[in-house]
Protein backbone atom coordinates (compact mmCIF):
# COMPACT_ATOMS: atom_id res chain seq x y z
CA UNK A 1 0.00 0.00 0.00
CA UNK A 2 1.39 3.40 -0.99
CA UNK A 3 1.59 6.20 1.55
CA UNK A 4 -0.87 8.24 -0.52
CA UNK A 5 -3.48 5.47 -0.57
CA UNK A 6 -2.94 4.80 3.14
CA UNK A 7 -3.62 8.47 3.93
CA UNK A 8 -6.73 8.50 1.73
CA UNK A 9 -7.98 5.36 3.45
CA UNK A 10 -7.44 6.84 6.91
CA UNK A 11 -9.24 10.02 5.82
CA UNK A 12 -12.16 7.97 4.49
CA UNK A 13 -12.43 5.86 7.65
CA UNK A 14 -12.30 9.04 9.73
CA UNK A 15 -14.97 10.66 7.57
CA UNK A 16 -17.30 7.68 7.88
CA UNK A 17 -17.11 7.79 11.68
CA UNK A 18 -17.14 11.59 11.80
CA UNK A 19 -20.31 12.09 9.79
CA UNK A 20 -22.11 9.22 11.52
CA UNK A 21 -21.25 10.79 14.87
CA UNK A 22 -22.39 14.20 13.67
CA UNK A 23 -25.86 12.76 13.03
CA UNK A 24 -26.33 12.85 16.80
CA UNK A 25 -24.01 15.64 17.91
CA UNK A 26 -25.42 18.17 15.46
CA UNK A 27 -28.88 18.23 17.03
CA UNK A 28 -27.92 17.95 20.72
CA UNK A 29 -28.21 21.76 21.25
CA UNK A 30 -31.69 21.61 19.67
CA UNK A 31 -33.12 18.93 21.97
CA UNK A 32 -35.20 21.39 24.05
CA UNK A 33 -36.56 22.97 20.84
CA UNK A 34 -37.28 19.61 19.20
CA UNK A 35 -39.28 18.70 22.31
CA UNK A 36 -41.38 21.84 21.87
CA UNK A 37 -41.70 21.48 18.08
CA UNK A 38 -42.88 17.87 18.22
CA UNK A 39 -44.77 18.38 21.51
CA UNK A 40 -42.76 15.68 23.25
CA UNK A 41 -41.45 15.26 26.77
CA UNK A 42 -37.78 15.67 27.63
CA UNK A 43 -37.60 11.94 28.31
CA UNK A 44 -38.92 10.99 24.85
CA UNK A 45 -36.68 13.55 23.18
CA UNK A 46 -33.68 12.21 25.06
CA UNK A 47 -34.74 8.73 23.96
CA UNK A 48 -33.88 9.69 20.36
CA UNK A 49 -30.24 9.58 21.47
CA UNK A 50 -30.32 6.50 23.68
CA UNK A 51 -32.42 4.42 21.24
CA UNK A 52 -29.86 5.15 18.53
CA UNK A 53 -27.17 3.77 20.81
CA UNK A 54 -29.16 0.58 21.49
CA UNK A 55 -29.74 -0.02 17.76
CA UNK A 56 -26.07 0.75 17.16
CA UNK A 57 -25.14 -1.89 19.75
CA UNK A 58 -27.14 -4.77 18.31
CA UNK A 59 -26.19 -3.87 14.75
CA UNK A 60 -22.53 -3.99 15.75
CA UNK A 61 -22.94 -7.60 16.85
CA UNK A 62 -24.22 -8.63 13.42
CA UNK A 63 -21.88 -6.39 11.43
CA UNK A 64 -18.79 -8.58 11.84
CA UNK A 65 -20.51 -11.70 10.46
CA UNK A 66 -22.05 -9.80 7.54
CA UNK A 67 -18.70 -8.19 6.78
CA UNK A 68 -16.88 -11.54 6.89
CA UNK A 69 -19.44 -13.02 4.48
CA UNK A 70 -20.23 -10.21 2.02
CA UNK A 71 -17.00 -8.21 2.29
CA UNK A 72 -16.02 -4.95 3.97
CA UNK A 73 -16.75 -2.63 1.05
CA UNK A 74 -20.17 -4.11 0.27
CA UNK A 75 -21.32 -3.78 3.88
CA UNK A 76 -20.11 -0.19 4.19
CA UNK A 77 -21.77 0.77 0.91
CA UNK A 78 -25.21 -0.61 1.77
CA UNK A 79 -25.05 0.61 5.36
CA UNK A 80 -24.38 4.06 3.95
CA UNK A 81 -27.44 3.81 1.67
CA UNK A 82 -29.67 2.90 4.64
CA UNK A 83 -28.17 5.76 6.64
CA UNK A 84 -28.83 8.18 3.76
CA UNK A 85 -32.48 7.17 3.41
CA UNK A 86 -33.21 7.42 7.14
CA UNK A 87 -31.47 10.79 7.37
CA UNK A 88 -33.47 12.11 4.41
CA UNK A 89 -36.74 11.05 6.05
CA UNK A 90 -35.75 12.71 9.34
CA UNK A 91 -35.86 16.06 7.55
CA UNK A 92 -39.63 15.72 7.22
CA UNK A 93 -40.46 13.80 10.40
CA UNK A 94 -43.92 14.86 11.74
CA UNK A 95 -43.85 13.49 15.29
CA UNK A 96 -41.56 12.13 17.98
CA UNK A 97 -42.62 8.51 17.38
CA UNK A 98 -41.44 8.61 13.75
CA UNK A 99 -38.30 10.45 14.88
CA UNK A 100 -37.47 7.60 17.28
CA UNK A 101 -38.17 4.94 14.62
CA UNK A 102 -35.87 6.59 12.07
CA UNK A 103 -33.16 6.99 14.70
CA UNK A 104 -33.32 3.23 15.23
CA UNK A 105 -32.71 2.72 11.51
CA UNK A 106 -29.81 5.19 11.62
CA UNK A 107 -28.35 3.31 14.57
CA UNK A 108 -28.56 -0.02 12.75
CA UNK A 109 -26.50 1.44 9.90
CA UNK A 110 -24.13 3.22 12.28
CA UNK A 111 -23.21 -0.06 13.98
CA UNK A 112 -21.85 -1.32 10.67
CA UNK A 113 -19.76 1.82 10.19
CA UNK A 114 -18.04 1.45 13.53
CA UNK A 115 -17.23 -2.27 13.35
CA UNK A 116 -16.36 -2.64 9.67
CA UNK A 117 -13.95 0.34 9.65
CA UNK A 118 -12.02 -1.32 12.50
CA UNK A 119 -12.01 -4.63 10.63
CA UNK A 120 -10.49 -2.92 7.60
CA UNK A 121 -7.72 -1.49 9.78
CA UNK A 122 -7.12 -4.91 11.32
CA UNK A 123 -6.93 -6.46 7.83
CA UNK A 124 -4.17 -4.08 6.74
CA UNK A 125 -2.00 -3.23 9.77
CA UNK A 126 -0.22 -4.86 12.73
CA UNK A 127 -1.39 -4.32 16.31
CA UNK A 128 0.96 -1.46 17.19
CA UNK A 129 0.11 0.45 14.02
CA UNK A 130 -3.57 -0.24 14.63
CA UNK A 131 -3.33 1.64 17.94
CA UNK A 132 -1.76 4.66 16.26
CA UNK A 133 -4.23 4.64 13.36
CA UNK A 134 -7.17 4.12 15.71
CA UNK A 135 -5.94 7.09 17.72
CA UNK A 136 -5.92 9.18 14.54
CA UNK A 137 -9.35 7.96 13.45
CA UNK A 138 -10.68 8.60 16.94
CA UNK A 139 -10.05 12.31 16.32
CA UNK A 140 -13.30 12.10 14.36
CA UNK A 141 -14.96 11.59 17.74
CA UNK A 142 -13.28 14.82 18.79
CA UNK A 143 -14.11 16.86 15.71
CA UNK A 144 -17.75 15.78 15.69
CA UNK A 145 -18.69 16.84 19.25
CA UNK A 146 -16.57 19.98 18.83
CA UNK A 147 -17.85 21.22 15.48
CA UNK A 148 -21.25 19.57 15.08
CA UNK A 149 -23.03 21.21 18.06
CA UNK A 150 -21.84 24.68 17.00
CA UNK A 151 -22.81 24.06 13.41
CA UNK A 152 -26.13 22.58 14.50
CA UNK A 153 -26.88 25.54 16.76
CA UNK A 154 -26.09 27.92 13.89
CA UNK A 155 -28.31 26.05 11.43
CA UNK A 156 -31.15 25.74 13.95
CA UNK A 157 -30.98 29.43 14.83
CA UNK A 158 -30.97 30.69 11.22
CA UNK A 159 -33.21 28.01 9.69
CA UNK A 160 -34.59 25.20 11.88
CA UNK A 161 -33.42 22.03 13.57
CA UNK A 162 -34.50 20.11 10.45
CA UNK A 163 -31.73 21.79 8.45
CA UNK A 164 -29.23 19.83 10.55
CA UNK A 165 -30.33 16.62 8.86
CA UNK A 166 -30.14 18.20 5.41
CA UNK A 167 -26.48 18.93 6.14
CA UNK A 168 -25.83 15.36 7.35
CA UNK A 169 -27.51 13.98 4.22
CA UNK A 170 -25.10 15.93 2.02
CA UNK A 171 -22.06 14.75 3.98
CA UNK A 172 -23.16 11.10 3.88
CA UNK A 173 -23.62 11.34 0.12
CA UNK A 174 -19.98 12.43 -0.16
CA UNK A 175 -18.99 9.41 1.95
CA UNK A 176 -20.91 7.17 -0.44
CA UNK A 177 -18.82 8.53 -3.31
CA UNK A 178 -15.62 8.01 -1.29
CA UNK A 179 -16.46 4.38 -0.50
CA UNK A 180 -16.96 3.64 -4.20
CA UNK A 181 -13.89 5.57 -5.38
CA UNK A 182 -11.24 4.95 -2.69
CA UNK A 183 -12.03 1.78 -0.79
CA UNK A 184 -10.84 -1.58 -2.06
CA UNK A 185 -11.95 -4.89 -0.63
CA UNK A 186 -9.57 -5.86 2.20
CA UNK A 187 -11.12 -9.22 3.12
CA UNK A 188 -8.85 -11.91 1.71
CA UNK A 189 -11.24 -14.81 2.07
CA UNK A 190 -15.00 -14.60 2.52
CA UNK A 191 -16.55 -16.84 5.16
CA UNK A 192 -19.87 -18.59 5.49
CA UNK A 193 -22.33 -17.22 8.00
CA UNK A 194 -21.65 -18.70 11.41
CA UNK A 195 -24.08 -21.20 12.85
CA UNK A 196 -26.25 -19.42 15.46
CA UNK A 197 -24.82 -21.69 18.16
CA UNK A 198 -21.35 -20.67 17.07
CA UNK A 199 -22.16 -16.97 17.27
CA UNK A 200 -23.82 -17.25 20.67
CA UNK A 201 -21.01 -19.49 21.85
CA UNK A 202 -18.42 -17.00 20.65
CA UNK A 203 -19.98 -14.23 22.69
CA UNK A 204 -20.10 -16.40 25.80
CA UNK A 205 -16.53 -17.49 25.22
CA UNK A 206 -15.37 -13.89 25.10
CA UNK A 207 -16.70 -13.37 28.61
CA UNK A 208 -14.68 -16.29 29.93
CA UNK A 209 -11.56 -14.29 29.17
CA UNK A 210 -10.39 -12.14 32.08
CA UNK A 211 -8.81 -9.51 29.82
CA UNK A 212 -11.95 -9.16 27.73
CA UNK A 213 -14.12 -8.85 30.84
CA UNK A 214 -11.86 -6.06 32.04
CA UNK A 215 -11.89 -3.95 28.89
CA UNK A 216 -15.64 -4.43 28.36
CA UNK A 217 -16.76 -3.64 31.89
CA UNK A 218 -14.32 -0.80 32.57
CA UNK A 219 -14.82 1.01 29.25
CA UNK A 220 -18.61 0.53 29.30
CA UNK A 221 -18.99 1.97 32.78
CA UNK A 222 -16.65 4.87 32.03
CA UNK A 223 -18.37 5.69 28.73
CA UNK A 224 -21.81 5.47 30.31
CA UNK A 225 -20.92 8.07 32.92
CA UNK A 226 -19.85 10.59 30.29
CA UNK A 227 -22.81 9.79 28.04
CA UNK A 228 -25.15 11.01 30.78
CA UNK A 229 -23.59 14.45 30.24
CA UNK A 230 -24.16 14.26 26.47
CA UNK A 231 -27.83 13.39 26.94
CA UNK A 232 -28.99 15.93 29.51
CA UNK A 233 -26.45 18.75 29.39
CA UNK A 234 -28.49 20.76 26.86
CA UNK A 235 -31.49 20.74 29.20
CA UNK A 236 -29.25 21.86 32.08
CA UNK A 237 -27.48 24.68 30.25
CA UNK A 238 -30.36 25.94 28.08
CA UNK A 239 -33.44 25.36 30.24
CA UNK A 240 -32.00 25.68 33.77
CA UNK A 241 -28.97 27.96 33.40
CA UNK A 242 -30.33 30.14 30.59
CA UNK A 243 -27.57 29.62 28.01
CA UNK A 244 -28.29 30.15 24.32
CA UNK A 245 -27.82 27.31 21.83
CA UNK A 246 -24.62 28.89 20.51
CA UNK A 247 -23.17 29.50 23.96
CA UNK A 248 -23.93 25.95 25.02
CA UNK A 249 -22.44 24.45 21.87
CA UNK A 250 -19.06 26.16 22.44
CA UNK A 251 -18.59 23.96 25.53
CA UNK A 252 -17.84 21.11 23.17
CA UNK A 253 -14.83 22.97 21.79
CA UNK A 254 -13.26 22.74 25.23
CA UNK A 255 -14.10 19.06 25.47
CA UNK A 256 -12.67 18.45 22.01
CA UNK A 257 -9.38 20.11 22.93
CA UNK A 258 -9.24 17.97 26.06
CA UNK A 259 -9.88 14.79 24.07
CA UNK A 260 -7.24 15.69 21.48
CA UNK A 261 -4.72 16.17 24.28
CA UNK A 262 -5.51 12.80 25.85
CA UNK A 263 -5.51 11.15 22.42
CA UNK A 264 -2.03 12.54 21.75
CA UNK A 265 -0.89 11.36 25.18
CA UNK A 266 -2.16 7.85 24.38
CA UNK A 267 0.02 7.75 21.28
CA UNK A 268 3.01 8.91 23.32
CA UNK A 269 2.38 6.17 25.89
CA UNK A 270 1.99 3.60 23.12
CA UNK A 271 5.21 4.63 21.39
CA UNK A 272 7.20 4.21 24.62
CA UNK A 273 5.51 0.81 25.14
CA UNK A 274 3.81 1.72 28.40
CA UNK A 275 1.78 -1.12 29.89
CA UNK A 276 -1.78 -0.99 28.51
CA UNK A 277 -3.31 -1.74 31.91
CA UNK A 278 -1.55 1.23 33.45
CA UNK A 279 -2.89 3.54 30.72
CA UNK A 280 -6.44 2.29 31.30
CA UNK A 281 -6.03 2.80 35.07
CA UNK A 282 -4.98 6.42 34.55
CA UNK A 283 -8.06 6.92 32.39
CA UNK A 284 -10.34 5.40 35.04
CA UNK A 285 -8.92 7.62 37.77
CA UNK A 286 -9.41 10.80 35.74
CA UNK A 287 -12.90 9.67 34.76
CA UNK A 288 -13.88 9.14 38.40
CA UNK A 289 -12.37 12.44 39.60
CA UNK A 290 -14.42 14.27 36.95
CA UNK A 291 -17.64 12.63 38.12
CA UNK A 292 -16.84 13.23 41.80
CA UNK A 293 -16.24 16.92 41.09
CA UNK A 294 -19.92 17.29 40.19
CA UNK A 295 -20.91 16.90 43.85
CA UNK A 296 -20.14 20.60 44.35
CA UNK A 297 -22.92 21.51 41.89
CA UNK A 298 -25.41 20.39 44.56
CA UNK A 299 -24.31 23.14 46.95
CA UNK A 300 -25.88 26.61 47.05
CA UNK A 301 -23.58 28.33 44.58
CA UNK A 302 -24.08 30.66 41.62
CA UNK A 303 -25.24 29.43 38.22
CA UNK A 304 -21.86 30.49 36.84
CA UNK A 305 -20.01 28.20 39.27
CA UNK A 306 -22.41 25.35 38.51
CA UNK A 307 -21.60 25.72 34.81
CA UNK A 308 -17.84 25.84 35.49
CA UNK A 309 -17.98 22.72 37.66
CA UNK A 310 -20.03 20.76 35.14
CA UNK A 311 -17.66 21.70 32.31
CA UNK A 312 -14.60 20.83 34.44
CA UNK A 313 -16.10 17.49 35.45
CA UNK A 314 -17.04 16.64 31.88
CA UNK A 315 -13.55 17.62 30.70
CA UNK A 316 -11.88 15.25 33.15
CA UNK A 317 -14.23 12.43 32.17
CA UNK A 318 -13.53 13.14 28.50
CA UNK A 319 -9.78 13.13 29.11
CA UNK A 320 -10.03 9.77 30.83
CA UNK A 321 -12.03 8.31 27.95
CA UNK A 322 -9.36 9.49 25.53
CA UNK A 323 -6.93 7.11 27.23
CA UNK A 324 -9.40 4.24 27.36
CA UNK A 325 -11.69 3.88 24.34
CA UNK A 326 -9.45 3.44 21.31
CA UNK A 327 -7.01 1.33 23.34
CA UNK A 328 -9.60 -1.17 24.58
CA UNK A 329 -10.94 -1.61 21.05
CA UNK A 330 -7.54 -2.68 19.78
CA UNK A 331 -7.12 -5.00 22.77
CA UNK A 332 -10.53 -6.61 22.18
CA UNK A 333 -10.14 -7.13 18.45
CA UNK A 334 -6.72 -8.78 18.89
CA UNK A 335 -7.61 -11.09 21.79
CA UNK A 336 -9.48 -13.48 19.49
CA UNK A 337 -7.64 -13.73 16.20
CA UNK A 338 -10.32 -15.64 14.30
CA UNK A 339 -13.29 -13.63 15.55
CA UNK A 340 -11.86 -10.20 16.29
CA UNK A 341 -14.71 -8.43 14.51
CA UNK A 342 -17.34 -10.17 16.62
CA UNK A 343 -15.31 -9.47 19.76
CA UNK A 344 -15.21 -5.78 18.85
CA UNK A 345 -18.92 -5.81 18.08
CA UNK A 346 -19.62 -7.39 21.45
CA UNK A 347 -17.47 -4.80 23.22
CA UNK A 348 -19.19 -1.91 21.48
CA UNK A 349 -22.64 -3.43 22.02
CA UNK A 350 -22.09 -3.58 25.77
CA UNK A 351 -20.68 -0.04 25.77
CA UNK A 352 -23.75 1.23 23.93
CA UNK A 353 -26.18 -0.61 26.19
CA UNK A 354 -24.52 0.92 29.26
CA UNK A 355 -24.62 4.36 27.59
CA UNK A 356 -28.32 3.98 26.78
CA UNK A 357 -29.04 2.89 30.35
CA UNK A 358 -27.22 5.96 31.69
CA UNK A 359 -29.07 8.29 29.33
CA UNK A 360 -32.45 6.81 30.25
CA UNK A 361 -31.73 6.91 33.97
CA UNK A 362 -30.43 10.49 33.88
CA UNK A 363 -33.57 11.80 32.13
CA UNK A 364 -35.80 10.36 34.88
CA UNK A 365 -34.52 12.81 37.51
CA UNK A 366 -36.72 15.84 38.10
CA UNK A 367 -33.57 17.93 38.59
CA UNK A 368 -31.16 17.13 35.72
CA UNK A 369 -28.15 18.44 37.67
CA UNK A 370 -28.75 15.84 40.37
CA UNK A 371 -29.32 13.25 37.68
CA UNK A 372 -26.01 14.06 36.02
CA UNK A 373 -24.09 13.80 39.31
CA UNK A 374 -25.66 10.56 40.51
CA UNK A 375 -25.45 8.69 37.21
CA UNK A 376 -21.90 9.85 36.41
CA UNK A 377 -20.60 9.04 39.88
CA UNK A 378 -22.17 5.57 39.97
CA UNK A 379 -20.86 4.55 36.56
CA UNK A 380 -17.44 6.24 36.61
CA UNK A 381 -16.87 5.01 40.15
CA UNK A 382 -17.94 1.56 39.04
CA UNK A 383 -15.36 1.63 36.23
CA UNK A 384 -12.53 2.31 38.68
CA UNK A 385 -13.72 -0.34 41.14
CA UNK A 386 -14.13 -2.88 38.33
CA UNK A 387 -10.58 -2.28 37.14
CA UNK A 388 -9.13 -2.64 40.63
CA UNK A 389 -11.08 -5.84 41.27
CA UNK A 390 -10.38 -7.58 37.98
CA UNK A 391 -6.67 -6.76 37.91
CA UNK A 392 -6.06 -7.35 41.60
CA UNK A 393 -5.49 -10.63 43.40
CA UNK A 394 -9.17 -10.82 44.31
CA UNK A 395 -10.60 -14.08 42.92
CA UNK A 396 -12.53 -13.54 39.71
CA UNK A 397 -14.92 -16.02 38.04
CA UNK A 398 -13.17 -18.23 35.51
CA UNK A 399 -14.44 -21.30 33.65
CA UNK A 400 -12.06 -23.84 32.25
CA UNK A 401 -12.01 -24.29 28.48
CA UNK A 402 -12.58 -28.04 28.94
CA UNK A 403 -15.86 -27.34 30.72
CA UNK A 404 -16.88 -24.94 27.98
CA UNK A 405 -16.26 -27.60 25.33
CA UNK A 406 -18.97 -29.69 26.97
CA UNK A 407 -21.45 -26.89 26.38
CA UNK A 408 -20.74 -26.47 22.66
CA UNK A 409 -19.67 -28.91 19.99
CA UNK A 410 -15.96 -29.02 19.18
CA UNK A 411 -16.55 -28.23 15.50
CA UNK A 412 -18.34 -24.97 16.38
CA UNK A 413 -15.64 -23.82 18.79
CA UNK A 414 -12.81 -24.47 16.36
CA UNK A 415 -14.25 -21.93 13.97
CA UNK A 416 -13.68 -18.98 16.21
CA UNK A 417 -10.94 -19.85 18.71
CA UNK A 418 -7.31 -20.12 17.79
Amino acid sequence: MTLSHKNKLIMLMSGILLFAGMATDIYVPSLPFIAKSLKASNMLTGLTISIYIVAFAFSGLAAASFSDHFGRKTCLKYANIVFLISTGLLIFVPNIQMFILLRIVQGLAGGFFSVVTRQIIKDLFDEKEQININAIIFTSFVISPAVAPILGAFLAYHFSWRSCFIFIFILEFLVFIGINKILKETLKEKKEFQHPITTIGSVFLFFLNREFNAVVLVSSLAYGGYFAFITISSFIFINHLGYSQMSYSTIFLILAAVYLTSNFLLRVFNNIDMDKHKIILYGCILNFVGAALLIFTLFKISDYMIAVLIIAGAALMRFGLGLILSLVQVVAINLFKKSGGLALGTLMAVQCIFAAACATWATHFHNPIIGLFVVSLVFCGGALVAFLVIFSKIPFPHIKYKLYKKILHEEHISKFIE
